[in-house]
């Protein structure tokens, strides 16, 4: 008898979490192991019949706000039996809730207790009390890369025997269709993706991109919702609205997101923290020259296959992004194909199921 699985898709429109829960749920899905029921919002409706595994689900509607008090009732009733909840949040059940055979929670990251200072009183308590109540109740706990795993260990009460390490990946087909062949109307531009958190620190590209803007022939392009954060930097957009050279598109469809890929003269990735790093590996299946901030995690991941500057230095940046537009070679296309290979969809997929199935089996 088929596995039921019931997951929380309220966040499976959103960048990263949404990419992952999208990715890997397609593959489950198409396996045909598992009963899904996938909890939706009501402004979810007509985006989620787009989705290709649609009609293969059950489809449970929860009309109270992420991460409020309103949620955990409503969880508490309409939860239905099932063999394993998943959620790729930390907002997981809090009550007891006899129906639900196992637990897995997905932390990507615990950046909200790396930067703890950061949030007030109130958002400090939820955070503190929701993240370890969700690895401590969960029967496993998925993570994205070793260094969220020691980073789970360190800031957490997680127990080491309950973290898994699967990595997130970009589909091989990503960039099918979308040939990089810069439009001579499009002015070359150097490229961002990411949501306008601080940690993200586009800030830093910002003011290393205003440094050398006259000596350079480029624009700067930031793609990623800019509203709505626990913690974010809207200033950010309002102070560069008078700069033309300057664009923040907010949130983008993935058709618009892979055109902007294809034509970006330059990928940078300025995170100061970071789970994994799903925009670089994106950006790769471009063949995007590649600059990272020196962060362990992207060092663990992406290894010599990309360029390193430092992500607290703004000269540091400057002189990155000249290197590499002065270099012989330019902004000409790089290849990434055997660090690509190193992260699938499809396997990711296989280690879920592996974690179900055996998690399902443990008394």
């Amino acid at each position: 008898m088929s596995l039921h699985i019931v997951v929380d898709c309220r966040m499976i429109f959103m960048s990263g979490i949404g990419r992952y829960l999208r990715e890997v749920m397609i593959r489950l899905v198409r396996s045909n192991d598992y009963n899904f029921t996938c909890l939706y919002n009501q402004s979810q409706l007509s985006d989620l019949r787009e989705l290709e595994f649609y009609s293969q689900c059950k489809w449970l509607l929860l009309r109270s706000n992420i991460f409020s008090i309103a949620e955990q009732f409503e969880l508490m009733y309409k939860i239905p039996r099932c063999d394993i909840f998943w959620s790729p949040q930390y907002n997981v059940p809090v009550f007891v809730i006899s129906r639900i055979g196992c637990r897995i929670v997905v932390i990507h990251d615990v950046y909200q207790l790396y930067a703890f200072h950061e949030l007030n009183i109130i958002k400090k308590i939820y955070v503190k009390l929701m993240i370890n109540y969700a690895v401590l109740k969960s029967d496993a706990v998925i993570t994205d890369s070793q260094f969220s795993c020691d980073e789970i260990q360190l800031r957490t009460l997680a127990n080491q025997t309950k973290i898994n390490v699967i990595n997130c990946a970009v589909d091989e087909n990503f960039a099918k269709g979308f040939g990089r062949e810069i439009e001579s109307k499009c002015k070359p531009y150097l490229l961002i993706v990411g949501n306008v958190k601080p940690h993200k620190n586009i800030s830093c590209v910002i003011r290393a991109f205003n440094n050398i803007s006259e000596s350079i022939d480029y624009d700067l392009i930031v793609v990623g919702k800019n509203t709505g954060f626990m913690t974010g930097e809207e200033n950010l957009v309002t102070s560069c609205s008078d700069n033309s050279r300057i664009q923040f598109t907010g949130y983008v469809s993935d058709e618009e997101l892979k055109k902007i890929y294809a034509n970006a003269a330059l990928f940078i990735f300025p995170s100061k923290y970071e789970g994994f790093g799903l925009p670089v590996l994106e950006a790769m299946t471009f063949n995007i020259p590649v600059l990272c901030s020196n962060i362990p995690v992207l060092k663990e991941l992406f290894g010599d296959s990309v360029k390193y500057f430092d992500p607290y230095d703004v000269d540091s940046l400057s002189s990155a992004i000249m290197n590499v537009i002065n270099s012989d070679d330019g902004c000409c296309e790089s290849d990434y194909s055997e660090i690509i290979k190193m992260y699938s969809w499809d396997k990711s997929a296989e280690h879920h199921k592996v974690l179900f199935d055996s998690i399902s089996k443990h008394p």
